[in-house]
């Protein structure tokens, strides 16, 4: 286990339980683009929304979202057992887990801006295989990273707990953990002063991520990559 503690999706588990609830009307805006771009992705693939499974699930921030989209049963699993307390207030299973320690199968599964958190590649490459013996033959693998040729002017960005990848990276990634990339999508548009964010720049914002969204990546901050296992 001490070779283990040092991996840093372990090492920085109490740290990383932000989400975009903590983070005000820059934070909805977000989320509106997000439910948008998964609205996009279940009216396009034969997507099961019987049940899904939230990989890092945080307290459960998502748990609206997901009953929007209309997903029936919800189960996460989150490392931080003081979040795994709050997330089953408001989802129907949650088990204090990592993805290598599970054992059943999913038809779908999901992990919202979590993979940017394990810093080490190899480790990026692990959990994506782990997270592919959990799928069913037809399940699909919805995922979010962050797209750094937009977000970060172009640059690879590593911090004490996440670090941004290129596209091409994480493609060659999915690649190696036997992953199928069957779309990738835009999710939203950073705006160049968050801070001084007005109702109708967010508004803007979304009329121009949902036309974006069917033609290309150009402008997006943040890129759903939806995945199936390759059998």
């Amino acid at each position: 286990m001490t070779e283990q503690a040092e991996v840093s999706f372990i090492k920085n588990q109490g740290d990383i339980h932000f989400t975009y609830m903590d983070s005000g009307l820059y934070g909805k805006y977000i989320n509106d683009c997000r439910l948008l771009a998964w609205k996009y992705v279940l009216d396009n693939y034969p997507i099961n929304t019987d049940t899904i499974l939230d990989i890092g699930c945080s307290y459960g921030s998502w748990a609206d979202n997901y009953r929007l989209l209309g997903f029936e049963k919800l189960v996460g699993i989150e490392p931080n057992p003081e979040m795994v307390e709050k997330a089953r207030l408001v989802f129907d299973e949650v088990d204090c887990a990592y993805v290598s320690e599970l054992t059943g199968l999913y038809n779908t599964i999901a992990a919202n801006a979590v993979i940017i958190h394990i810093l080490e590649d190899i480790q990026v490459i692990e959990f994506m295989n782990d997270v592919r013996k959990c799928l069913t033959d037809d399940g699909y693998f919805l995922w979010s990273v962050v797209l750094v040729e937009n977000y970060t002017d172009g640059q690879e960005v590593r911090k004490p707990n996440s670090c941004s990848r290129f596209l091409n990276k994480y493609r060659h990634f999915a690649d190696l953990a036997g992953l199928n990339i069957i779309c990738e999508v835009g999710t939203f548009i950073k705006p160049k002063r968050k801070d001084k964010l007005e109702w109708l720049a967010y508004q803007d914002l979304i009329k121009q991520s949902k036309l974006l969204r069917s033609v290309d990546l150009s402008g997006f901050s943040e890129v759903l990559f939806v995945t199936t296992r390759r059998c």
